[in-house]
């Protein structure tokens, strides 16, 4: 990921979402997370 850009501002006033996981909490748990298993395509 290079670049990711946000501002809740938007979700605040639309929504009335306040975010309650800090930045530094949620880019920390991002970063320790474990990478997810591929996406496996299913045939019906």
């Amino acid at each position: 990921m290079r670049h990711v850009v946000a501002d809740p501002t938007r979700a605040r006033d639309l929504l009335g979402f306040t975010a309650t996981t800090s930045f530094r909490d949620g880019v920390a748990g991002f970063a320790g997370a474990g990478l997810r298993a591929p996406a496996v395509a299913t045939t019906p």
